[in-house]
């Protein structure tokens, strides 16, 4: 019922995160880019906006910054590749070695256009938002399940574990990828 469920959804998830021998977070890169602070955010009205901490009306997204959102969703997937590129780095695991990408999608092709601009299959990066569309980081996760489902985290046939990454994205504006191993 809320006028950002559109945008934003309404979920709530988990991960759940614990010691084992083979399989585990191998790193992680976050950024945030504090010059896009006013591009999206919670707005109540055009002319008489009271702030979010103050009483007031209905609440809606909105932005202060119109030519901050252009620039935020020309550069999406940028971003979301460069994350990738840079957790991959850190974590001494090749780009190509990734066999999922688990993605925010505040729209359908997000996931698939961040694989492909990482060289990769548009079929790694799955994609939730037919059934349940942008879910905020909640999409990471549900798209996570949806690599589980297809076979994507599975071990090779040589026993050697997936690997995948988790990429986030939010308002404000941050960032962020985490590189996993997953065992058998």
């Amino acid at each position: 019922m809320h006028p950002a469920s559109p945008s934003v959804g309404d979920a709530a998830t988990a991960i759940v995160v614990g010691a084992t021998e083979h399989a585990g977070i191998l790193a992680a890169f976050a950024a945030s880019h504090g010059e896009y602070y006013d591009a999206v955010a919670w707005r109540r009205a055009k002319d008489a906006d009271t702030p979010w901490y103050q009483a007031g009306g209905p609440m809606y997204v909105g932005s202060y910054d119109r030519e901050g959102v252009a620039r935020l969703v020309k550069d999406t997937v940028r971003f979301g590749a460069e994350t990738v590129v840079e957790a991959a780095r850190r974590s001494g695991v090749a780009v190509g070695e990734l066999r999922a990408i688990a993605s925010v999608q505040p729209r359908r092709w997000v996931p698939a256009a961040i694989a492909e601009a990482l060289g990769r299959p548009a079929a790694i990066a799955p994609q939730t938002f037919d059934e349940l569309a942008h879910l905020g980081g909640c999409g990471v996760v549900t798209n996570l399940l949806e690599a589980r489902r297809q076979g994507l985290l599975q071990s090779d046939a040589n026993g050697r574990p997936a690997t995948a990454c988790l990429y986030a994205q939010g308002a404000g504006f941050t960032r962020a990828a985490m590189i996993v191993r997953f065992g058998s």
